[in-house]
């Protein structure tokens, strides 16, 4: 895991390569066990190593081989390079261990085919002195960031947007994508970012920047491609899914460094544990790590019992509100973007525990809830799409989602399946159904309203599948992505996501609809998949949507203090973005209880800190790094 930088073009000059060295130094928090620059007639290529695989120097970055033809650049892990370098050895010579030699021999070998053949995350360029044209690629579902700007002919490249502004770039916001995520709750989902003329590869696409012709990009992997439904039993598929995810979890133990685990008190993590004990490991040096909130949002006893049953130490860090609060700024200037919330503050506890114990690897669970039917408005989906087709079937699954859900009369479950759509077609929710967001607080006049998406992911034929694969490869893990990746490279930690793998998800996406729905539990076919390998407790909890107490939270004095502080400065007026006395009204209701969700206060917080950190402020001299 690491930081990539460079600039390719015609004309380099002294004042490019201080750039790039400027563009390394900035992202060392991303790689602090080594760096370097390699310079080309027509391109200049930077590298901050975090040492996992082959940490002897012999592997560090940039790369080059074939008489420094080739010169790669590279962020991320190939977790099956062993597999890979069996099949390359009889074509070439190896003289590292790691996996970076792999992935650029592959490439050589195979070019863009080797994309189809390898796993794992990635974000990298390779550069190919001879012909003068660069090669980048960005895995299939955005788990490695890749950013770029041209200016003046060149293509400029970074993992982190900060870097690219020692390129005569100036940070300035891009209203159209501030726009979308204050109107319509998305972000992430495009190719164009928070600030304007920065641009991101977005997940599964290549580019090619050639020195004489510019620059294209294409996609090589679209989910949607992968839709084709399978017949399997509800055995057949639980079987399936428990092997794919075992097999998973163990190459991606595969490491030179110790590995731990990011624990919740949910489904996920102790599916991840479960697997982890099942080809039995040393566990000795194996820890986990959680965050805790206390009093009735704990999650301490189905953590501490998870580690228990399966034999890991567990560390559990208490989050205050004080230290939420304290969080916000650095966040901001890691993220560069918003910030998911109060949980994505959270984690910094996780990361501090992790990089204290000397662990530079965690394996975290996200992935299930998206793959497998996780939320309750993808139920919502399901029983809709019931309603003028199966009568047999749609009273069995009403009265499932009664049970689990607690709901009494069989039509408020009809309602709720009903208003699930419609509110699709006329606002914004979140997952549990609840308003994100409140336009009636926006000076629209400000924003380009044109609110589309260009990321297009195509259609299914059923809105269930489609808004499976929409957060899969199009807007909630791509985003949940950036905002792991940007975290924990703040720490120098690398976080291994086994349930983001493209079989898995592949086939959780082919499966029967029924089957995420056994029993009216979600993810019901992965439950099922861990009917004797987890504690039921566990296995058969209902999802707790909300594990933070943000909305609690931001009702305490001193976050209240804040909030008011913020919405009543000169800066948040003069940005002439929010309607002040709307937001002065909007602010007093929520304190009085009258909304359940915090999330359009939150985007006050988000968007003021990003303009006084970026746009206020030099972000790239005055700098907010993790203490």
């Amino acid at each position: 895991m690491c930081g990539i930088s460079g600039i390719i073009g015609q004309n380099l000059t002294e004042r490019d390569k201080i750039s790039v060295r400027n563009m390394v130094n900035i992202q060392k928090h991303r790689g602090p066990d080594a760096e370097g620059v390699k310079y080309f007639e027509n391109a200049i290529l930077g590298h901050n190593r975090l040492s996992i695989i082959d940490i002897n120097n012999r592997a560090s970055q940039p790369m080059v081989c074939n008489q420094n033809r080739f010169c790669i650049s590279f962020n991320g892990e190939i977790y099956n390079y062993l597999e890979i370098k069996k099949e390359l050895s009889k074509f070439y010579n190896f003289k590292t261990r790691s996996d970076t030699e792999v992935l650029l021999a592959a490439w050589i070998k195979w070019k863009e085919e080797s994309l189809e053949k390898i796993i794992g995350m990635f974000s990298f360029c390779i550069y190919d002195k001879e012909k003068r044209r660069a090669f980048f690629a960005r895995d299939q579902f955005g788990q490695k960031p890749l950013y770029y700007t041209i200016r003046n002919k060149k293509f400029i490249f970074s993992s982190e947007i900060k870097a690219l502004f020692y390129n005569d770039l100036t940070p300035s916001p891009n209203m159209k994508v501030w726009g979308r995520y204050l109107i319509t709750a998305s972000y992430d989902d495009s190719e164009q970012t928070y600030f304007k003329n920065v641009f991101q590869l977005m997940p599964g696409e290549t580019g090619t920047f050639d020195v004489e012709n510019g620059f294209s990009k294409k996609k090589f992997y679209r989910l949607i491609d992968k839709f084709k439904p399978n017949n399997d039993s509800i055995k057949d598929a639980s079987t399936k899914i428990r092997e794919m995810m075992v097999n998973s979890c163990h190459i991606h133990m595969r490491s030179d460094v110790p590995v731990g685990i990011m624990l919740s008190g949910g489904l996920d993590s102790a599916s991840m544990l479960s697997c982890i004990n099942s080809f039995q490991l040393n566990k000795k040096n194996i820890k986990s790590f959680s965050v805790d909130f206390g009093k009735s949002f704990s999650e301490r006893k189905w953590i501490e019992s998870a580690g228990k049953e399966f034999g890991i130490e567990t560390n559990i860090e208490s989050f205050t509100i004080k230290e939420f609060k304290d969080s916000i700024k650095p966040m901001i200037w890691h993220l560069e973007g918003p910030i998911g919330g109060l949980m994505n503050c959270a984690l910094k506890k996780v990361m501090e525990s992790a990089k204290e114990h000397g662990y530079k690897v965690l394996l975290d669970g996200t992935g299930p809830d998206e793959c497998f039917g996780g939320y309750r408005n993808h139920q919502n989906m399901f029983i809709h799409a019931l309603l003028d087709n199966n009568k047999e079937k749609l009273d069995k699954a009403v009265k499932e989602y009664m049970k689990i859900w607690n709901i009494d009369e069989f039509d408020d479950v009809v309602k709720l399946a009903k208003n699930e759509l419609e509110n699709l077609k006329k606002s914004f929710t979140a997952i549990d159904g609840t308003i994100a967001v409140r336009e009636d607080a926006l000076n629209k006049e400000i924003f380009d309203l044109d609110i589309s998406n260009d990321n297009y992911i195509g259609d299914t034929g059923d809105l269930l599948k489609n808004n499976m694969i929409y957060y899969l490869q199009g807007s909630k893990i791509p985003r949940n992505l950036r905002m792991l990746d940007r975290l924990s490279m703040g720490y120098g930690i690398e976080i291994r996501l086994p349930f983001i793998e493209k079989n898995l998800i592949e086939y959780g996406l082919n499966i029967n609809n029924d089957y995420y729905f056994l029993d009216g539990y979600t993810k019901g076919i992965v439950r099922s998949a861990f009917k004797n390998y987890m504690n039921n407790d566990v296995r058969l909890a209902v999802k707790r949507n909300i594990q933070a107490p943000q909305t609690v939270w931001l009702k305490d004095p001193i976050m209240v203090e804040y909030v008011e502080d913020l919405i009543n400065s000169k800066d948040f007026k003069d940005r002439g973005i929010f309607n002040i006395k709307k937001c002065r009204e909007l602010f007093s209701n929520f304190l009085q209880g009258d909304y359940n969700n915090s999330f359009f206060v939150w985007q006050w917080i988000v968007i003021e800190e990003w303009f006084r950190v970026f746009i206020d402020e030099n972000s790239t001299l005055k700098q907010y790094s993790f203490k």
